[in-house]
């Protein structure tokens, strides 16, 4: 059998997870593109991992192709838009491509399968680009109990920002950074202005006050941190219209544009995601309108599932999709959800965190316990995701590549396991007019991918 090689340009994030995949299915060389003469190419298949002038990356996506050459040698080009996508496409090269080459699809059922690496590799060329370019997670940042293993399930899904939410920020945040900025992956951090479990005891009467304790918040907690933004809730998380006798929808405008104007005085770079539950605004959108451009706005609770907590409530899904259609329509730009249907954190026995802490450096017994303790919640969201996938997709379908969504995945050990859920949702946001059932499929095939 013809003996395999990785040729690459740079060493990389990418170059190691591709060494790791196929070094432990076959042995394979791992050399500089350049140091490989006419000889050593004559009797090697070649994965080639970077740049080719003839064989271009798409803007914003990569490319996979595989061919033989007039001596039969596989020529496997992994290339991408920057080295992100050059990751995904290592990423897409196992969860796509050797999928598919894996399959036989042989008349036995004894017989699906055919061995990896070998010389009867099929030909493919497939280029790849997301239909939403911010993808995201969203989660409180004391229930991620491993950070890495978090950060490294979202590359293999192809996200790239992470929301966490924090009463107080963790005491390793630049470690955090570091790790999600090697992976492609933005951080964004999420405090309250003016949010609590309960927003009807907000006082919304002294808006400057609450606008200079988030200034001293961000100035004291949040600037020194480095990351790519910061995300807030306001006292919008409610089914009232008013707090006190004070529509909800003028008070959160006023207060929103004032701190984010003084805010972005001081740091003109600061990306601001705005969280909004509909629930208390939906009737309200002329004083939503206002809302400062600079700053994005994140829905929540805008109707059926996808926005609602449980997967089985799809009831309103018309409506609901007509009312995302009118938000998307309400500003030129900063448009946004955060999504549901995947909720696992224990409202019940909720505390807020007391104080600095750690974030996600767990030991390995603690891990394996959660994650089967989250197993059977897992397994009631998967039957109604797999039940109401056309649901979720019909609504993710509206969004459009400058849009921004993120999907609550909060202490449901998805730091451990790459829950079917999850990974269907993160497939829907880089193809989102893909056939439903065909996406499904896809994603069932992930070698990572876990159905409870």
């Amino acid at each position: 059998m013809t003996p395999w090689a990785i040729l690459y340009d740079e060493t990389s994030l990418a170059l190691e997870r591709l060494y790791g995949l196929v070094s432990a299915q076959t042995p394979v060389l791992c050399l500089p593109f350049a140091q490989a003469d006419q000889t050593f190419l004559q009797s090697h298949h070649i994965i080639h991992l970077g740049r080719e002038e003839n064989c271009p990356a798409p803007a914003g996506g990569y490319r996979i192709r595989a061919e033989k050459d007039e001596n039969g040698l596989l020529r496997i080009l992994l290339t991408g838009d920057g080295m992100i996508n050059l990751l995904y496409a290592v990423v897409d090269f196992e969860n796509d491509y050797l999928v598919r080459a894996r399959n036989a699809d042989a008349s036995s059922p004894f017989f699906y399968f055919k061995p990896l690496f070998t010389d009867d590799m099929p030909e493919f060329d497939q280029s790849y680009v997301p239909s939403i370019r911010t993808r995201g997670l969203w989660t409180w940042g004391y229930v991620i109990h491993d950070y890495r293993g978090y950060l490294d399930h979202m590359v293999t899904l192809k996200l790239n920002q992470l929301i966490i939410w924090n009463d107080t920020p963790p005491l390793n945040a630049r470690e955090i950074i570091a790790y999600a900025h090697a992976r492609g992956i933005q951080i964004i951090w999420g405090f309250a202005w003016g949010w609590d479990t309960n927003c009807l005891a907000t006082n919304v009467q002294d808006l400057s006050s609450l606008t200079r304790q988030i200034i001293e918040t961000y100035d004291r907690d949040y600037a020194p941190l480095g990351g790519d933004g910061i995300y807030f809730q306001s006292f919008t998380e409610t089914s009232q219209e008013e707090i006190g006798g004070v529509l909800i929808a003028d008070a959160v405008v006023r207060l929103v544009n004032q701190t984010a104007d003084q805010l972005l005085s001081r740091y003109p770079d600061l990306k601001i995601q705005f969280g909004l539950h509909a629930t208390s605004v939906r009737n309200r959108l002329s004083y939503i309108a206002k809302v400062d451009p600079r700053v994005d706005i994140l829905w929540e609770d805008c109707g059926a599932f996808p926005y609602h907590y449980f997967a089985k409530k799809t009831e309103g899904l018309d409506e609901t999709a007509a009312f995302t259609h009118q938000l998307q329509a309400l500003r030129a730009r900063g448009f946004g959800a955060v999504l549901k249907g995947m909720i696992s954190l224990n409202w019940n026995t909720f505390t807020h965190q007391p104080g600095p802490f750690v974030l996600g450096e767990e030991n390995e017994n603690h891990l394996a316990q959660l994650a089967e303790e989250k197993r059977p919640f897992w397994k009631y969201i998967q039957a109604y995701w797999l039940r109401n996938a056309d649901a979720a997709m019909k609504i993710i379908g509206q969004f459009g590549p400058d849009d921004t969504i993120a999907a609550l995945v909060e202490d449901g050990m998805f730091e451990s396991h790459i829950w079917f859920p999850v990974a269907l949702y993160a497939a829907m946001l880089w193809d989102n007019q893909a056939d439903v059932k065909d996406l499904i499929a896809r994603v069932a095939l992930i070698p990572q991918v876990e159905f409870a």
